[in-house]
């Protein structure tokens, strides 16, 4: 990941703007760390299915990043899995599952990307 891109994220999941949510990039309550990502990328290229679900970019990315956002950031998946650190199940370990699924918090979660970025 590049460290710029890094920089603004962590200030941004530090910054108290954005409350959390989990199992979409952006809902009703909040966002997921990387919908953060996507927010800071360009708060205009939200959207929503008929469903009330919130996508980003071209409306199919509910729970990843697009390649658009990948790119600019210099992260190399869609979950932001962290090179080299594996889960028990042996999937890569992701910033989605440190969001959904540990319930990290997203002050814990910059600090984890501020360490890892290389990886990410």
């Amino acid at each position: 990941m590049k460290k710029s891109i890094m920089k603004k994220w962590i200030t941004a999941l530090k910054s108290g703007k954005y409350k959390q949510t989990r199992g979409t990039l952006k809902g009703k309550r909040g966002y997921c760390c990387l919908g953060v990502l996507c927010d800071i990328h360009d708060d205009t290229k939200w959207t929503q299915d008929v469903c009330g679900f919130n996508g980003y970019g071209n409306g199919l990315e509910e729970g990843g990043l697009t390649n658009t956002v990948k790119k600019w950031a210099g992260v190399n998946t869609t979950n932001g899995d962290v090179d080299g650190m594996i889960i028990r199940n042996g999937d890569s370990l992701s910033l989605v599952h440190l969001n959904d699924k540990r319930h990290w918090g997203f002050k814990k979660i910059a600090k984890f990307i501020e360490k890892n970025y290389k990886k990410i």
